[in-house]
């Protein structure tokens, strides 16, 4: 597999990977199903040998400072706007890693579920997702997501 062959790539013992993943491939698609976790998973690590941020750094650590260091009171007291986490999400350096467009439609093709856990914010996450054109209807998001109340502000957030 030439995916084995990248100098970021270690593994123990390769022929036992590839009868796993041989063994996934036979038996089919409608036995497979996606758990993975966000930061550093489906974004990526690095840039040009720069770390990239997570989804809650730079402009959205704030958000994660108050909801885990504050409590849900101080977030719920930002009035945060649900209109406003596109342009939040569009003016973070947050990437996903190379090939994830083929990664979730070939999953979407063959209706494999996708879990994406994650201890971040699920409304953010959902976002960069969507943003990113591959918030597929077999993707589902298992995080901590805000309330938003009918000012479409922050009433509380829930897990």
């Amino acid at each position: 597999m030439p995916e084995f062959e990248k100098s970021t790539v270690h593994i123990r013992d390769p022929e036992r990977v590839e009868q796993i993943i041989c063994g996934m491939i036979q038996g089919g698609a409608n036995k497979l199903q996606i758990i993975t976790d966000f930061d550093m998973t489906l974004s990526k690590f690095a840039i040009n040998g720069k770390r990239c941020p997570t989804c809650h750094s730079k402009s959205i650590h704030c958000l994660y400072e108050i909801l885990y260091f504050k409590s849900h009171t101080l977030l719920v007291e930002q009035r945060l706007q649900r209109d406003k986490l596109p342009e939040i999400v569009r003016e973070s350096d947050v990437s996903l890693r190379e090939g994830y467009e083929q990664f979730f439609d070939r999953l979407q093709q063959h209706n494999v579920p996708v879990f994406i856990f994650s201890a971040g914010l699920g409304d953010i996450l959902e976002e960069i997702i969507r943003q990113a054109g591959v918030y597929h209807p077999n993707v589902k998001v298992v995080s901590n997501f805000m309330d938003f109340d009918e000012n479409v502000s922050i009433d509380h957030c829930s897990s």
